[in-house]
């Protein structure tokens, strides 16, 4: 019996009849005895969520071996998915902007996953697959290990040319993660302490490109343009 698929979320199995199965445990819906209000609240909220009986405990459908052994898989083939990675991305780019929206300026633009995507393939019509300034192969690697993220040094990362302004298009420039960890927010005059001249002459030269009025010089620094 085949599950159907809600974004990467799944609906309850069900047999030939519309009965949710039980996945060979016993099953009962949430039993609430208790008068407190966030107990009733807990209750009103899953009354129609399975429970079932593992080990003798009454876990949630996602705490069934089967299932997380399923959660696990499924999971780790959507996040290595060009949806699945764009997604998560997209999650982050718009906490980022909301705990820094006094200190950057600019619109968030690229906080959901298919803004993220469409600015992808256009900057692959340009430079391809590559790193536009290390030039090693992008990858979507991520996998979640233990509830937690790990993350490959050549992975796409969005990295903001200006530290000063949020997820703007103009703003973008994705790059290896390793490229956007190590270049971190450091000023403009301080690469060179960083990185070899070749890769900071790319790096301007995109700069240039799309800041045209901006100000550049391999030994000094770039005035961010106002938003």
């Amino acid at each position: 019996m085949k599950s159907q698929k809600i974004g990467y979320k799944m609906k309850p199995l069900r047999d030939e009849k519309g009965r949710i199965k039980s996945l060979g445990y016993p099953v009962r819906y949430p039993q609430v005895k208790s008068q407190n209000f966030l107990d009733q609240k807990y209750r009103d909220r899953n009354i129609n969520k399975l429970e079932y009986l593992v080990n003798g405990k009454w876990v949630s459908r996602n705490y069934v071996p089967e299932r997380m052994k399923y959660n696990n898989e499924f999971s780790k083939k959507f996040m290595r998915s060009e949806d699945g990675f764009f997604q998560q991305m997209g999650y982050r780019n718009s906490r980022r902007h909301r705990s820094h929206i006094k200190e950057w300026s600019g619109k968030l633009e690229l906080g959901k996953r298919d803004s993220l995507i469409k600015h992808w393939h256009e900057q692959q019509e340009k430079y391809g697959d590559k790193c536009p300034i290390t030039g090693v192969t992008l990858t979507m690697l991520r996998v979640k290990e233990n509830r937690k993220s790990t993350i490959t040094e050549t992975n796409i990362s969005p990295d903001r040319l200006f530290s000063s302004i949020t997820y703007t298009k103009q703003n973008v420039l994705f790059t290896s993660a390793l490229w956007n960890m190590k270049r971190g927010a450091s000023k403009f005059k301080d690469l060179k302490l960083i990185f070899k001249e070749e890769l900071i002459a790319r790096l301007y030269k995109i700069i240039q490109e799309r800041y045209p009025n901006t100000i550049e010089t391999i030994c000094g620094d770039i005035t961010s343009p106002k938003m």
